[in-house]
């Protein structure tokens, strides 16, 4: 999230500062919050710490939620209607992506800003697309069979998250489902 904000330029901010005022000078505070919220995928109450901060001359604002809605927005961008998602290995031009591609599912995919993202944001990008996802319900299919998951990487991390906090469960050596 701040390392997103990091690629922001002077420039930058003051377009989006100057984008912000002109918004909230034109409609009232409350629809001005709700427009931002909507667009943006924060809640009311981080676009209104967001706005408040911004207006009142105290930067970029609410860096932290700006910055998680555009690391959240990039980990919606490939979540499709077919009820179904793909997890897996990362593996160039295959892997999990190349599996869900063909198959028109769901699949997690910062590209590379994964790589200027921390540990932490990048598992709350991860958690933040499970989230998306097992709230649809999908069915999760893998790219890596059940006995061939490494404790402690991604993959693991992702299935615990999905069974002890979303409720799925094992269905076959490749699938799970929300029961």
């Amino acid at each position: 999230t701040e390392a997103y904000f990091t690629l922001l330029t002077l420039a930058e901010g003051a377009v989006l500062l100057n984008g912000v005022k002109a918004l909230v000078a034109k409609v009232d505070g409350t629809e001005a919050l709700k427009i931002i919220a909507k667009e943006t995928a924060m809640s009311i109450k981080d676009a209104g710490a967001f706005v408040n901060d911004l207006v009142r001359g105290r930067g970029f604002g609410n860096v932290r939620a700006i910055g998680r809605l555009k690391v959240n927005k990039l980990a919606e961008a490939n979540i499709t209607n077919s009820g179904k998602t793909v997890l897996g290995k990362h593996i160039e031009g295959g892997g999990y992506i190349k599996k869900a591609q063909d198959t028109g599912s769901s699949y997690f995919d910062n590209g590379n800003k994964w790589d200027k993202l921390s540990p932490k944001q990048r598992w709350n990008a991860n958690k933040h697309f499970l989230d998306k996802i097992s709230a649809k319900g999908d069915e999760i299919n893998l790219s890596t069979p059940k006995g061939k998951i490494i404790k402690g990487k991604y993959l693991d991390k992702e299935i615990n998250y999905l069974i002890n906090q979303k409720g799925y469960r094992w269905i076959d050596e490749l699938t799970l489902k929300k029961l």
